[in-house]
């Protein structure tokens, strides 16, 4: 099997970036569609619902002997893992109403008569609050740690982008759309006798001779 070309590795190398930052922008995006409130409080609802049909079913026809909240408990922890403080909390109230009105006795009506009843919606009732908030501090300590990732990432770019240009003997300069300076080498300083850092950032137009400029994806000008 012949060696791989230099240029073959660059653009394997560049191929499997483009696939990995494709998976990155996939991910992100799931994480702000999580992250829409509207579709939290609507997740809710339909969940805990979901949660009180399937209790129903395998207490009235299966014939069940079920606790009163077998099944709204893991409702209201995926909503609040998933969508926050506020939904889980929606959830909480949610199950605590549907079983009030449908499971505890008398059926159908908001009115608890005995001290048991009370104490067992008070009960889940906090444990709802506490796991909400539990699920919020998570969460958050996930964006902190989603938020360091992408500062070490893009400083892991920097410095490897800084190492290829000063490994590069030709004159290279990096530009933004509007033609201004990013950054460049050592080589393209040299070669067009600049002294001051401070002079590279400047409009493309106004450089003294300035390098035929090639174009491309990664915004790199190597001078001819």
């Amino acid at each position: 099997m012949p060696a791989r070309s230099g240029m073959d590795q660059v653009r394997l190398q560049a191929s499997r970036g483009v696939c990995l930052g494709e998976d990155r922008s996939m991910l992100k995006a799931v994480k702000r569609t999580f992250d829409q409130p509207f579709l939290g409080y609507i997740a809710a609802v339909f969940i805990v619902t979901a949660a009180f049909l399937i209790r129903q079913f395998l207490v009235l026809y299966l014939r069940f002997d079920l606790p009163p909240f077998i099944t709204f408990y893991p409702a209201v922890m995926i909503i609040a893992v998933l969508y926050g403080l506020w939904p889980g909390l929606l959830a909480t109230l949610l199950a605590t109403l549907f079983t009030e009105y449908w499971v505890i006795s008398p059926v159908g009506q908001f009115l608890v008569q005995d001290a048991s009843g009370v104490m067992t919606l008070l009960v889940f009732f906090a444990m709802g609050v506490i796991a909400s908030l539990l699920a919020e501090r998570y969460r958050r300590h996930e964006r902190s740690l989603a938020a360091l990732n992408n500062e070490q990432e893009l400083y892991e770019t920097r410095s490897k982008l800084e190492a290829a240009l000063a490994s590069m003997t030709d004159a290279v300069f990096i530009t933004d759309a509007e033609g201004r300076f990013v950054d460049s080498n050592d080589a393209f300083a040299t070669f067009h006798r600049f002294k001051e850092q401070g002079r590279l950032r400047q409009e493309l137009s106004s450089i003294p001779r300035p390098p035929r400029c090639v174009h491309s994806q990664w915004g790199i000008a190597p001078a001819p």
